[in-house]
């Protein structure tokens, strides 16, 4: 790409409302995937195709994320005139907004919910410059069909789209290859065909609409990569997402000061930051995160989880295929099913069992103040069978 610039934008606007009670105090772009966060992974993929400046699009609410790339002068921040989920961009308007700011151009577009390995930047912008077109869009095959329904799927004939399918059903689905949100962009675009859909369509959301209306009347190529990619917006694709990246990637990382019982069981890979400790009999991972500070009794499991900094996970307690959020208290023989969500400062009362896909914060978190001196409230499940509870 030497001697040709590309603006290189990348979208995360997004209140992350299906990854709630954890998007409340961390945007989705700072979560970690295999021990960094994911919008770590995308920086250094563009980085590597040898991209010396990039665009940033966020609401104006998220300064976690401006304060985390601090004075970063690779990243340019491009802020979305949006306050809360009921006026945000959308994915189709947060282009338009780009494209209002920065003009027409040459553009590669990543969607910050992306998380992927193996794919490079630099030979899918040669790919699509070589075959023309409006659009280009960087294809991953679904391990198994059943997962259709939950992405938009492209239909090649050769490297060009025949179809797109937005989320179709198993039945109608008429391949497995997942359209990432990683796409590079034809000059000439955003100020034609682009400003014609907006003018007919006027769908500010769904950006699969988008790659189905111009698959029928423009060209389009896929580009089909091998390797590792999830989408990381809602708990079972983020946990799957992060277990598979930790093996691909062989994290493992044990910090010297972390304090482990000789009688506790690591099973790699692991991230185990500085200050954890780790009772007796305990048996952690694979496939686990624990940040640091955290404390782990004895005879307690925890398996495929992410688990943030400072939290207390007692005696003889389960916590599979989840996320515990920050300063949490997780007490004696408490079991927590897959793709749960424990939010900053819960606290969970001895004895209870969340079943898969709970969630469980304090009341207060929705009201805004998750950065602020919210004291734990006790909950207890034993006698609850809903899949949601507010403390």
């Amino acid at each position: 790409m030497e001697g040709h610039y590309l603006k290189t934008v990348i979208i995360g606007g997004g209140y992350g409302t299906r990854l709630h009670p954890l998007t409340l105090r961390t945007p989705k772009l700072l979560l970690p995937i295999a021990g960094k966060p994911n919008i770590t992974w995308i920086i250094e993929a563009i980085k590597k195709a040898g991209i010396d400046k990039a665009y940033l699009s966020i609401n104006i609410n998220q300064s976690k994320v401006r304060g985390f790339l601090g004075s970063d002068e690779f990243i340019k921040v491009i802020l979305e005139e949006s306050t809360d989920q009921s006026n945000k961009l959308g994915s189709i308007g947060a282009l338009k907004h780009v494209y209002d700011l920065l003009g027409d151009d040459d553009y590669l577009i990543i969607g910050a919910d992306n998380f992927f390995s193996g794919l490079s930047i630099k030979d899918f912008s040669g790919f699509h410059d070589s075959c023309g077109g409006i659009a280009s869009i960087a294809l991953f095959e679904l391990p198994n069909k059943f997962l259709v329904e939950n992405y938009g799927i492209a239909v090649l004939k050769g490297s060009e789209l025949s179809g797109f399918q937005e989320k179709p059903r198993l039945e109608e689905a008429k391949s497995k290859l997942a359209s990432t949100l990683v796409y590079k962009i034809s000059k000439g675009f955003f100020s034609g065909p682009f400003n014609n859909y907006l003018k007919n369509i006027g769908n500010l959301d769904k950006i699969g609409r988008l790659w189905e209306y111009f698959s029928k009347t423009e060209k389009i190529n896929g580009y089909k990569f091998n390797g590792l990619w999830g989408d990381i917006g809602k708990p079972k694709s983020y946990i799957d997402t992060n277990r598979k990246a930790m093996r691909v990637i062989n994290c493992n990382f044990i910090d010297d000061s972390a304090k482990i019982s000789p009688d506790a069981v690591i099973n790699p890979p692991v991230i185990i930051e500085n200050g954890c400790v780790i009772g007796r009999n305990s048996i952690i991972g694979p496939c686990t995160h624990l940040m640091h500070d955290t404390q782990v009794g004895d005879n307690s499991v925890i398996v495929g989880s992410v688990i943030f900094e400072d939290v207390r996970i007692g005696d003889n307690s389960r916590v599979h295929n989840s996320m515990v959020d920050g300063h949490a208290w997780i007490n004696d023989n408490v079991v927590i099913d897959d793709y749960s969500i424990i939010g900053f400062k819960s606290v969970i009362k001895d004895r209870s069992h969340l079943f898969k896909h709970s969630r469980v914060w304090p009341l207060l978190a929705t009201s805004g103040i998750i950065d602020g001196d919210i004291l734990p409230t006790e909950f207890d499940s034993s006698k609850l069978k809903k899949s949601m509870y507010w403390l």
